[in-house]
């Protein structure tokens, strides 16, 4: 699930995230929800755990932090990939084709 959130969430299609040097992924929840939720640690920390699989080992930036709001969030942001040459070349080979 946090694979496929994150590759849904992309903003350009290609990259592959195990080339990633760095990410980040904050939790942000609201403070009756993170006392009460059964197991969300575990969860936090095994979404921790997948995103540093999926990253290709990269250093994971991590924080968890509590507010006011009835809601769960996540943000995650990647760092240090390398680029998406397939993706690079098809859009390349469109913009000869619409010049050209």
């Amino acid at each position: 699930a946090v694979k496929r959130n994150l590759e849904k969430t992309l903003l350009a299609s290609g990259f592959n995230l195990s080339t990633a040097k760095v990410a980040g992924c904050i939790v942000v929840g609201g403070k009756k929800l993170m006392a009460e939720a059964r197991g969300l640690q575990d969860n936090i920390n095994y979404a921790f755990d997948v995103l540093s699989e999926i990253t290709g080992k990269a250093t994971i930036h991590r924080g968890i932090y509590e507010d006011n709001k009835n809601s769960i969030r996540v943000y995650t942001i990647i760092g240090g990939l390398d680029a998406p040459t397939q993706r690079l070349e098809e859009l390349l080979s469109y913009a000869a084709v619409q010049v050209g």
